[in-house]
């Protein structure tokens, strides 16, 4: 068996095929299709066979497997109806030729090879043997950007070996049998099997997204034509709610969040202020000798484990201290000398809690099932008792 592949002609939509019979997979093969098989990059096409959804396409050999939601209304010799996501085949095509044009134009500028590629389902990938600075590549973006504006012709074929030896295509690998060559007039051509618009213009516009330094390279994150469209419709929505939150002109942001920033971290730094000399005005009521049973409600984070430290310098005793949480008490035991875990695991069994430590010191977490103030009464009266003990 052998399927004949229409999607060299990208724009064929819909098509009529036969049914040749099934794949030991289980997959439907035709006489011909128009559903381009995943390869070279490139995502599978989508779409029905007669009412039934596409789920897969592949290839092997000289075949076009098509995996399908069902194959119950399916037989040799049915004559079946072909048709294609085309939103997305067309996405796939702008993606296709934008890398294209952009490779192209990457190797004659910076003599860089494309050496990875890749089209997701929310960005392309594409991979240089070398690194890129972003002024390089607002460069090579501008000059691809001028190279679609200019709607140059694409065209593809398949030459005969004596022409094939004369052409300075690029390829990634090599390739046997028949080679299908991609040329864009001016810019490009590269060995390709996937699909492509007829002219650049098609494309529409091409967006570097995002760079990361790959295997002594380069690799890019890339957008074109309507998907690089509805990224940028996305992108505007977001920076107009974020300007509005600001108060600050879209294309003054960067500065309005710097100055958040910088009140962000001058308010911090009062805080800790703030909670230093509320440490020390609370030493000053603090015996400095014996347990402490203490329920802190202000003191969070490191300032707590700042004032837990100073409540314990040259302290004969033990240490209780509890802070609210949403549903509950986290609490830190500590002792001079000894080991407290025992007191640690009687205390969150007495209590259903979570916790654990040793030695010195143990910490945890028990919740509260009634009302606060009679849970603190609860809980220094066992902890008082437990040590009477």
């Amino acid at each position: 068996m052998r399927t004949r592949k229409l999607y060299e002609d990208a724009y064929i939509k819909t098509h009529r095929a036969k049914v040749l019979g099934f794949h030991e997979s289980g997959a439907l093969v035709l006489d011909e299709t128009i559903f381009y098989p995943e390869g070279g990059g490139q995502l599978a096409d989508e779409g029905y066979i007669s009412g039934v959804r596409v789920l897969d396409v592949q290839e092997e050999g000289d075949l076009v497997l098509h995996y399908l939601e069902s194959y119950d209304e399916f037989f040799i010799g049915r004559e079946v109806d072909l048709d294609i996501n085309w939103q997305f085949r067309f996405d796939n095509m702008q993606q296709h030729t934008g890398e294209h044009i952009l490779s192209g134009i990457a190797q004659e500028l910076f003599g860089t090879k494309n050496v990875g590629f890749e089209i997701g389902r929310d960005m392309m990938r594409v991979d240089y043997d070398r690194e890129l600075s972003w002024q390089e590549l607002e460069d090579l973006e501008r000059k691809t950007n001028e190279a679609i504006s200019r709607n140059t012709p694409i065209v593809s074929f398949f030459p005969r070996p004596e022409v094939l030896e004369t052409l300075p295509y690029r390829s990634k690998k090599v390739i046997e049998g028949d080679i299908r060559i991609v040329e864009v007039k001016g810019y490009d051509i590269c060995a390709c099997k996937g699909t492509h618009v007829r002219q650049t213009g098609e494309v529409g516009l091409l967006k570097i997204l995002s760079r990361e330094n790959y295997k002594g390279g380069v690799r890019l994150g890339i957008l074109c034509g309507f998907k690089a469209l509805e990224y940028f419709h996305k992108l505007v929505w977001q920076s107009h709610e974020i300007s509005t939150s600001l108060c600050a002109p879209v294309l003054d942001l960067i500065p309005a969040l710097n100055q958040v920033f910088e009140d962000r971290e001058s308010i911090k730094k009062q805080l800790i202020l703030k909670d230093e000399e509320l440490i020390r005005l609370k030493l000053e009521t603090m015996e400095p000798q014996g347990n402490l049973i203490i329920f802190e409600d202000v003191l969070r984070g490191k300032s707590l484990k700042i004032y837990m430290a100073e409540l314990m310098v040259d302290r004969q005793g033990s240490l209780a201290i509890f802070s609210p949480e949403e549903d509950g008490y986290s609490f830190n035991f500590i002792t001079s000398a000894g080991d407290i875990s025992k007191l640690g695991k009687d205390f969150l069994a007495a209590f259903d809690g979570k916790g654990g430590g040793r030695g010195e010191s143990f910490q945890g977490f028990i919740p509260v099932g009634q009302d606060q103030d009679d849970m603190r009464k609860r809980i220094e009266e066992w902890l008082e008792k437990y040590i009477q003990q």
